[in-house]
């Protein structure tokens, strides 16, 4: 679960305020674009069901960037 994988990387000292968890992809793509800084790494991860897309190009309109995509199959 990413919440979980969240978690551990905030007790092995990420810093709080720079991790989210959201309930759905429409909520992340409202908040994560607003989070980012130039030269952070996002990882997106969940099923295809859930619509990570929606993430990717809130992302993308936010930086005005290309995005390098990594699918795993």
């Amino acid at each position: 679960c990413a919440k979980w994988i969240m978690e551990d990387a905030i007790s092995h000292g990420f810093a709080p305020r720079r991790a989210s968890h959201h309930d759905d992809s429409t909520e992340a793509a409202d908040a994560v674009p607003q989070m980012l800084r130039r030269g952070d790494l996002v990882l997106l991860k969940g099923s295809r069901g859930m619509h990570l897309e929606r993430i990717a190009d809130a992302i993308q309109g936010a930086t005005r960037a290309p995005l390098k995509q990594h699918v795993a199959s």
